[in-house]
């Protein structure tokens, strides 16, 4: 699954991880002290270091940042996570994916993101070839329901032989997904191996769900303290304008904040099925690159569309009848009431 970035945030409320395959860290020691310095990021995921047990302390003393860090073995690897102040898993080209280790992490963090070169090609994740390990990622995306969020730039080349590759990723759960705000191959820092960078923005910005119901008693209340002399407007248009505002005001004081998130446990059936169909056909189309799946892909997403905008609508008037004590119709996105001339009744 792969993601459009359009979304737009402020550096306060998102975090900032990078991935790099360093390939022998001592000798580019200088390069990423230069690198955290100019983009700092908040977190830095290492593999491939090449540092001995003895010598971590030597090397891991970055300013601003701290470091939780594995030795290289006798065969090579090592890694690091680098986390500004204020695990990952080395797997070696012949060694199988271990399936239970992604699903144990899923069952014990619920919420998590994983970086790193898993030494995994399928071409459904974009990969010029395939092996053994790219169809156990497969089996893990589908099975635990994970996401890749690379976008599908070769992020390991080797320009000699003019061989490319997405071997470094991001893996987060789908259920996360509207939290990605973009992702980045970082070409144009020179690290002087055949792995560029790759950094992830995620947003951090805390929703706040209030679970009580809404105090209708003291929308009532708001509307009648704030009454308006009504013959002293004579402009209809300023009175219906003024009249909304009110009720708008008294709605955002007594009516809570609820989250506009609906997952599959709240979704009804047919967009449950629509939602797994479509996901189905989806990575069919990234394997197959069938022009009719493609356009069977993208009639499910428009009939998607518009049973979730009908869910939506459903549940604001279900919410809204029966409790609301005036006549509302909307009208270019705002609130106003329809306001009728009292007829002059003759006895």
């Amino acid at each position: 699954m792969y993601f459009n970035f359009s979304k737009q945030s402020s550096s306060s409320d998102r975090l900032v991880i990078t991935h790099w395959n360093c390939f022998q860290l001592p000798s580019r020691i200088p390069l990423l002290e230069k690198f955290l310095a100019q983009n700092c990021p908040d977190i830095v995921l290492l593999n491939e270091i090449k540092i001995n047990q003895n010598d971590l302390n030597f090397y891991f003393n970055f300013k601003n940042y701290n470091s939780i860090v594995k030795a290289r073995n006798c065969y090579g690897g090592g890694l690091s996570i680098l986390i500004k102040e204020g695990i990952d898993l080395y797997n070696p080209p012949n060694i199988v994916l271990p399936f239970e280790l992604f699903l144990d992490i899923t069952k014990r963090c619920g919420k998590f993101i994983l970086g790193g070169d898993l030494n995994a090609k399928a071409k459904s994740l974009g990969c010029f070839g395939e092996n053994e390990n790219g169809q156990i990622l497969e089996k893990i995306l589908s099975k635990l329901n994970l996401s890749v969020f690379n976008d599908k730039t070769p992020t390991f080349n080797r320009f000699k032989f003019e061989h490319f590759e997405i071997l470094d990723l991001f893996l987060i759960p789908s259920s996360l997904a509207d939290k990605i705000l973009d992702f980045k191959l970082l070409q144009n820092h020179d690290m002087l191996n055949d792995h560029f960078p790759i950094q992830a923005y995620i947003s951090i910005e805390h929703y706040i769900t209030v679970k009580s119901p809404t105090n209708w008693g003291f929308f009532q209340e708001l509307l009648r303290s704030s009454r308006l002399n009504i013959n002293s407007l004579t402009n209809i248009d300023k009175l219906n304008e003024l009249i909304s505002l009110k009720i708008m005001n008294a709605a955002q004081k007594s009516i809570p904040f609820q989250s506009q998130k609906f997952f599959k446990s709240s979704l009804p059936k047919n967009i449950v099925i629509l939602i797994k169909e479509r996901r189905k056909v989806l990575r069919l189309f990234q394997k197959t690159r069938c022009p009719s799946l493609k356009m069977t892909f993208n009639k499910l997403t428009s009939e998607l569309r518009s049973n979730l905008k009908d869910f939506l609508n459903q549940n604001w008037h279900e919410n809204i009848r029966g409790k609301f004590p005036y006549k509302l119709k909307t009208e270019n996105g705002s609130i106003q009431i329809k306001i009728k001339e009292k007829s002059s009744e003759t006895s």
